[in-house]
């Protein structure tokens, strides 16, 4: 979602395609099937527009922590020449999000040194530690509040914010199984049909 240099940017997924662990994909629906494990959170109450905005301990107390897998993949064969509204509407390629289990007490958690590994068909593609594009995702989450509560209404409890790839996309192919892993903070599995 951004870096610490940069301007964050958002794209939405949509609600269908918000999905639990242990999810089977249809390698059809996804063009550039790719995976990415990423820190998200989800907000246990609504954060609605107001004067002044909000601040980091209030945005951080609202939320639980979520484990994720990005799936990316794109409803167009190719991307290329598309344009903004277009891109926008394919949810910048955001195919969907797979999701672990919440973690209402994460505020110990040190994002800096958490190892996130991927792997699929047991073999290891991914081994993240201190990687996370802003640092601190609680940054990102904050920034989102804000943004939308002064575009579009304000964050709603149970909505999701992800905040950027920890190490890259790495790509799956039909028939195969992924296992990501946050340690004891939690695990995920999903497969592509073959």
């Amino acid at each position: 979602m951004g870096s610490p240099d940069a301007e964050p940017s958002c794209a939405p997924v949509y609600h269908d395609n918000i999905l639990p662990a242990g999810a089977v994909l249809d390698p059809a629906y996804y063009h550039g099937l790719a995976l990415e494990v990423e820190f998200a959170f989800r907000l246990r109450r609504d954060l609605p527009p107001r004067a002044g905005g909000y601040g980091y301990d209030e945005v951080a107390a609202a939320v639980d922590f979520l484990p994720l897998i990005e799936v990316i993949g794109s409803r167009y064969r190719d991307r290329t020449g598309l344009s903004e509204a277009e891109l926008l509407a394919d949810a910048n390629g955001n195919g969907a999000f797979i999701l672990g289990a919440p973690i209402a007490e994460w505020r110990e958690l040190d994002f800096r040194t958490l190892r996130v590994e991927l792997a699929i068909d047991g073999r290891i593609v991914q081994s993240a530690c201190g990687t996370h594009p802003a640092g601190d995702p609680v940054r990102l989450v904050l920034w989102q509040a804000n943004h939308t509560a002064a575009r579009c209404g304000g964050l709603k409890s149970g909505d999701v914010v992800t905040t950027g790839s920890l190490q890259g996309a790495t790509a799956i192919a039909a028939g195969s199984r992924a296992i990501g892993d946050w340690g004891r903070w939690g695990r995920i599995e999903l497969a592509v049909a073959g």
